[in-house]
């Protein structure tokens, strides 16, 4: 029965400053082929940056490339979304340009694996 449920989980932060251009934390849990990724982060400006941080490892990369947006607000009843881009190679891109580079950003998602 314990082989019909496999669970993981991998954690990952780059700093413990929240206000920091580059801060990434997020949490992997991975049960059988899904992955739960809850992720905080930092997003610059740019489109296509590769976020310097570590590669997700292997186990937790998805099958196709994954793109997820959190929002932020822009002040009165403003949201603007900032959106990533998980490659399966575990790397983190920005998916769209932004006026400035914005921080505290959370979302959750869900996504397939090998």
């Amino acid at each position: 029965m314990e082989n019909l449920l496999k669970v993981s989980s991998y954690t990952y932060n780059n700093t413990s400053d929240i206000n920091a251009d580059t801060y990434v934390h997020y949490t992997a849990t991975r049960i059988m082929n899904i992955v739960i990724l809850e992720i905080k982060f930092a997003r610059p400006a740019a489109k296509d940056t590769l976020l310097q941080i570590a590669d997700m490892p292997v186990d937790f990369r998805p099958k196709k490339i994954e793109t997820f947006a959190a929002m932020a607000s822009t002040g009165g009843v403003k949201m603007d979304y900032h959106w990533l881009r998980l490659t399966p190679t575990g790397k983190f891109y920005t998916h769209d340009t932004a006026a400035t580079t914005v921080r505290n950003l959370q979302t959750t998602i869900c996504y397939e694996t090998n």
